[in-house]
């Protein structure tokens, strides 16, 4: 409900998913997570930022950062996502979009 946070949202986004084979994917997936984080700062309860969040770290930890840090990080998106108050059916008609 907060616009600057979608558009936040909406940039990292962006970013995340249209790298491609960019030789800048690292710099572009951090900047994507600033962003979400940035968002989240403003509206908590996004739940849409929260799986996209997941994924960014996700992907950086696969292919860049194969630290411990960073899985604590995707492991700690995915459990606000899982909890009971983000309601199931929202949870169903997002999750298969953003994961």
């Amino acid at each position: 409900s907060d616009v600057a946070a979608f558009e936040l949202y909406s940039r990292a986004k962006d970013l995340i998913l249209n790298t491609g084979f960019s030789a800048i994917i690292a710099q572009n997936l951090q900047e994507g997570i600033d962003l979400l984080n940035q968002a989240l700062a403003r509206d908590p309860s996004f739940f849409a930022a929260y799986c996209q969040l997941a994924y960014a770290h996700d992907t950086f930890y696969a292919g860049f950062d194969h630290t411990s840090q960073r899985l604590a990080l995707a492991e700690g998106a995915v459990e606000v996502v899982r909890q009971p108050r983000c309601g199931a059916q929202k949870r169903a008609s997002v999750l298969p979009l953003v994961l």
